[in-house]
């Protein structure tokens, strides 16, 4: 049964029970009393046309807001759960991504130093390995040749 239907019934209700006179103690309780409303229980064969709970219109207003109040009461606390919910993701997101930030900065940190110390093992490397032997090549010969022509002119100068 929908709540348009439930609507329907309610207002035949009241338009039946209200327009006959009821006598009938009064009910008590404490949130229609704050609202001004009433209601009255009455027996059959008082005069009614059936046996029920007589409500003045403040008390139906009442009961007939009830399911909007629940309603929008359930959708405000399902409302701040979400945020809460909202939130706490949204903090465990920036904390990840102050890790993923950290672990890219150390990882630069690695990799700066990883290349630095690699230029400097390739400047050792080559300090050691210098490829001198042309000149070293090139001053043997010239000495060489140097002392073979010293040589041969000293022997041709000597009787």
């Amino acid at each position: 049964m929908g709540l348009s239907m439930l609507n329907k019934i309610l207002s035949l209700f009241v338009v039946l029970v209200v327009t006959n006179t009821a006598y009938a103690e009064e009910g008590d309780i404490p949130a229609l009393k704050s609202q001004g409303g009433q209601f009255t229980y009455l027996e059959k064969d008082e005069p009614a046309p059936f046996e029920g709970v007589l409500l003045n219109y403040p008390a139906m207003s009442h009961f007939m807001t009830l399911p909007e109040y629940y309603q929008e009461q359930h959708r405000i606390r399902l409302q701040y759960q979400l945020g809460l919910q909202e939130e706490k993701y949204k903090f465990e997101i920036t904390g990840l991504n102050a890790n993923i930030d950290l672990l890219k900065a150390e990882n630069a940190s690695i990799i700066e130093q990883t290349d630095a110390r690699i230029e400097m093992l390739e400047k050792e490397l080559n300090k050691k390995t210098r490829n001198d032997r042309p000149w070293i090549l090139a001053a043997g010969f010239a000495i060489g040749t140097g002392v073979t022509i010293g040589i041969v002119k000293a022997l041709e100068s000597s009787p």
